[in-house]
């Protein structure tokens, strides 16, 4: 499709969600709609999202009431509310229920001229539809949570809900996501996934496990090192022969770091998939040479992109996860993506609408990454398909910090460190308070054979113009393994890089 195709697609679809579905039964955005005295009309098309600046949504607004943010239909409102034909169908379900029954007049003579075994069934027997109420509660009752990390609402995770079609939808993507990893032609049997992701209310892990139902595909899920632990994962993973393996990326480079030092046989891995934080180029290139080591011969790494608020994760295709810097390929037809206040170089803040579904649903959520976006055709793979075009930085309070009276943005702090050779693992602490001064420690972990006090002068000089001419008051050497517990790789959602202390200084 064109990118006029798709935007036609897209003006439908949202004009259609508004009506239908978030005007009636959305308890944040309908109130917020009847108050400013914005009208289901008035939205045609995505651009006119644009003149609605009371839709902004931020997450501490859907931390604040999140079951305000869920679609709740009621009783009287399925049946006044558009489309005109929802009471008809409802009804028409509950008729269907009694079950229908086909004549053979359009097959007899088809039959008559099979075996009388094949004949002897008589009648076609249609399956029952859902009933209304099952209908109903399968597209809008909510049936799997989702939930944020905290990091941004004060350590509190915010649940998102997914429906029964919410589920359905994400596994008829499936195809499509195997499609653009190169792995679409496979045999069902040759779908094999590792997925070292938390099993828990994780996007990640959800995402895998649907989207590999829907191809169909075998998952394994072990839950990384939380789950049934590093070693029984491997063991997982070298005994299926897996071909694809899939989590956040500090702990994947861990399971293959503990896999070369056991000496164990991956050279059936083809494709990883990374998912839940950021992934620089030398820890791409860290993952590739760890799975040459284990026996892979052409592996790919290939990075992804999501947030819980929009319940779907972005990928690079595999052409653009070999060339790098190609982006993230979006389905338009889930989500409307905008850039606000966009630079010279077309990046700006990554705005998010959902167009379809049920369950939790924001508009214009304000996701505080900072991107481009393009609808040119993918450079390497040819697509047409949409894309979030990196490096991807976060401007919301988590990475953006008032220390001693300096604003520092750590985006740029974490580059210091992933893109020094020297350094292995790293990790950032801020102690004190106002009163009896703030302070920065930095820890990290360096390869065997260096010179540690060149190293650590040469990564306070450029940790100190990254944070706008503020120095860190020490800089601690850890061996690595000491610095992976530190870093609660094996044990936490996330690899803990930054850690403000201040409130329990």
């Amino acid at each position: 499709m064109t990118r006029e195709q798709y935007e036609a697609l897209q003006d439908r679809q949202l004009k259609r969600f508004i009506a239908e579905e978030v005007y009636p039964f959305h308890p944040y955005y309908g109130d917020l709609f009847r108050k400013h005295g914005i009208l289901p009309r008035h939205i045609g098309s995505v651009s006119d999202l644009r003149h609605f600046s009371e839709l902004f949504t931020t997450k501490t607004i859907i931390a604040a009431q999140p079951e305000a943010f869920v679609v709740q239909p009621t009783p009287k409102r399925v049946f006044l509310s558009p489309p005109r034909t929802r009471p008809l169908v409802l009804v028409a379900r509950e008729l269907a229920r009694a079950g229908i029954a086909i004549p053979n007049l359009l097959f007899d003579q088809t039959l008559n001229r099979l075996p009388s075994l094949l004949y002897r069934f008589g009648r076609v027997q249609l399956p029952r539809p859902l009933s209304a109420k099952a209908f109903l509660e399968y597209r809008y009752a909510p049936h799997f949570p989702t939930g944020t990390t905290g990091r941004s609402t004060g350590g509190v995770p915010t649940v998102f809900w997914f429906t029964g079609v919410d589920m359905a939808r994400m596994a008829k993507l499936g195809s499509r996501y195997f499609s653009l990893l190169g792995m679409g032609n496979l045999q069902p049997q040759e779908r094999r996934c590792i997925d070292l992701f938390p099993v828990s209310i994780h996007l990640a892990d959800l995402f895998l496990r649907e989207v590999s139902r829907g191809v169909p595909a075998m998952v394994f899920p072990t839950g990384g090192g939380k789950g049934i632990g590093t070693e029984r994962s491997l063991r997982v993973a070298e005994a299926s022969e897996a071909r694809l393996l899939a989590g956040v990326p500090d702990y994947v480079e861990r399971f293959l770091e503990y896999a070369v030092d056991e000496k164990r046989n991956l050279s059936h891995v083809e494709r990883v998939i990374l998912g839940g934080d950021a992934v620089g180029p030398k820890r791409r290139e860290s993952i590739i040479e760890l799975l040459r080591k284990c026996g892979a011969m052409d592996p790919v790494v290939i990075a992804s992109y999501g947030f819980t608020e929009a319940k779907i994760a972005f990928i690079e295709c595999v052409e653009g996860a070999r060339e790098g810097g190609v982006g993230y390929h979006v389905f338009p037809e889930l989500g409307a993506v905008e850039i606000l206040d966009p630079d010279p170089n077309s990046r700006g803040e990554v705005c998010w609408s959902t167009i379809v579904g049920a369950g939790t649903v924001v508009l214009r959520y304000r996701t505080g990454d900072h991107a481009a976006f393009s609808w040119e055709p993918c450079p390497a793979c040819g697509r047409t398909l949409p894309r979030i075009v990196g490096p991807i930085t976060r401007k919301t309070s988590d990475m953006i910090k008032n220390i001693a009276g300096t604003l520092v943005d750590f985006n740029h702090v974490c580059e210091v460190f992933e893109n020094d050779a020297s350094v292995t693992e790293w990790q950032v602490e801020i102690v004190g308070d106002k009163n009896a001064g703030e302070r920065i420690n930095v820890f990290v972990a360096l390869r065997e054979g260096i010179d540690q006090d060149a190293v650590c002068w040469r990564l306070v000089s450029a940790f100190k113009t990254a944070a706008d001419g503020l120095a860190p008051y020490t800089i601690r050497v850890f061996s690595h393994e000491e610095l992976v517990v530190r870093l609660g790789i094996e044990t936490e959602l996330k690899a803990q890089r930054i850690k403000d202390l201040r409130k329990e200084a």
